[in-house]
């Protein structure tokens, strides 16, 4: 036993709010999955209410602007495990134009689920053989993976055929396009929508699968694939769904909070460098003022000295010339050397 499809529901068309419905025979540990495709490419699908998109599998195939059977078209697939009295789910695709929607249900033989994983993928060159090779891997596929494709084209004017899932080294089993009636709209700016899905019987390689259809006439289109597997010991449910998204909100909302503080840790690290500069330019002004008023001191210290020596060694002299005159009084009988002799003539008038 393996993974199987349960049930396909119908293809549900609108602009803004398809209603697709729970498969008949959906029951409890059934995983589904809702796809929806729309136009014009800026239209935004909403999240319904109680399911999780698959991380990957939201994209758009450019930007070419909606018109009758053209323009670039969006997708994006979600996942729900099915609960007793589960109501089919409301829909809203923000600024749609036309838009398609189906569930697909899946049973499983293992005791749980592994969160499912995927990717998308575009083909822009209109020709009836669409080839879509996506842009991510969820990782290795291994024997009895559900690989699951949700495809849709700009308009309604071509019908799909011959599905195919490939990759170098996958080999599954038959491709099963389901619903047999694909999705179409028929209110003017058009589309056309398919599905397939099949089961894994061997891999060597992590497989970037690409998705292809024959088609009736040439279109261009794109989608995304869902990757399903079971598990004896990993478990899911629509709780650790939840707390995982809550969890990648703290995640985003921290590392804002971190970012903020980085930018204001930044920002107080530039103005401590610039007090420190200014810091750094005051002491180098203070110290300058600092070595002149050494500068001067030392200065007028050896002035000082100087003046100090020089009163020293006037008084030296005027000692010795009192010693002399002493002397010399002593020499001239008493009579100071500083005054003519008593009766010394005066030099003639």
């Amino acid at each position: 036993m393996a993974i199987a499809l349960r049930a396909a529901g119908a293809w549900a068309a609108g602009s803004t709010a398809p209603a697709p419905t729970i498969p008949t025979g959906t029951t409890t540990g059934d995983l589904m999955l809702l796809y929806v495709g729309c136009k014009p490419f800026s239209a935004t699908i909403n999240t319904p209410s109680g399911w999780t998109l698959i991380p990957g599998t939201d994209g758009q195939n450019g930007t070419v602007a909606n018109g009758v059977d053209v323009g670039s078209v969006r997708w994006a697939i979600f996942y729900r495990l099915w609960l007793s009295g589960d109501a089919n789910p409301t829909i809203s695709v923000t600024s749609g134009n036309v838009s398609l929607a189906v569930i697909k249900s899946f049973s499983k033989a293992l005791s749980n689920w592994v969160t499912p994983a995927g990717g998308k993928g575009s083909d822009n060159t209109s020709d009836p053989n669409l080839f879509i090779q996506t842009d991510a891997s969820p990782g290795m596929a291994i024997v009895n993976d559900m690989l699951v494709t949700f495809t849709t084209i700009a308009g309604n004017n071509a019908t799909f055929g011959s599905p195919t899932i490939s990759s170098a080294d996958l080999v599954t089993d038959t491709v099963i396009e389901s619903p047999a009636t694909e999705g179409t709209t028929a209110t003017g700016n058009d589309l056309e929508s398919s599905s397939s899905h099949a089961l894994v019987v061997s891999s060597v390689e992590t497989d970037v699968p690409a998705i292809g259809w024959t088609l009736s006439a040439a279109q261009t289109g794109g989608g995304a694939f869902a990757r399903l597997r079971e598990s004896a010991g990993t478990v899911f449910n629509q709780s650790v769904a939840g707390s995982l998204t809550f969890v990648t909100a703290l995640v985003k909302r921290d590392a804002k909070v971190f970012a903020g503080g980085l930018t204001f840790f930044g920002a107080m690290t530039k103005q401590l460098a610039r007090t420190l500069q200014g810091g750094l330019i005051f002491a180098g002004t203070f110290a300058t003022v600092i070595l002149k008023t050494i500068a001067f001191t030392a200065a007028v210290s050896f002035s000082g000295a100087v003046s100090k020596q020089a009163g020293k060694t006037v008084a030296s002299a005027l000692a010795f010339v009192g010693r002399f005159c002493k002397r010399s009084s002593y020499w001239l009988g008493g009579r100071s050397c500083l005054r003519p002799p008593t009766g010394a003539h005066s030099p003639s008038t």
